[in-house]
């Protein structure tokens, strides 16, 4: 997996950077990343910090922009997001497999020529 972590707001932090790597090991055991974008910025609005992420990901990429009053808060609503999506996609899966099994194993239905 690759990792692009941006802060830009004044200087980066280590710690916050170790922080997302290990937010992204514990997604990686619910789907498969290829490249994750995370940028924190300095928000001029209110919550002052916001969270872009970006995972890209077999299928639809994953995706979640939050804010929150510090730069931890607002990573980990970011994190939640990307969680609950991940978790969402994970547990469709065996339906539409089973779905698929159930319509496969029914048996065909016929249509006879005629009267009899």
């Amino acid at each position: 997996m690759k990792l692009t972590f941006k802060q830009l707001d004044r200087r980066p932090n280590p710690a916050l950077e170790q922080y997302v790597s290990l937010q992204l090991a514990e997604l990686e055991e619910w789907i498969a990343i290829d490249a994750a974008h995370i940028t924190l910025l300095r928000n001029p609005s209110h919550p002052p910090f916001r969270v872009i992420a970006h995972l890209e990901v077999p299928g639809p990429d994953l995706r979640a922009d939050e804010s929150g009053y510090t730069r931890m808060a607002a990573l980990g609503r970011a994190f939640s997001s990307l969680a609950q999506q991940a978790r969402i996609r994970k547990l469709k899966r065996p339906d539409r497999i089973e779905g698929r099994g159930r319509r496969l194993n029914r048996p065909a239905r016929t249509v006879t020529g005629g009267r009899p």
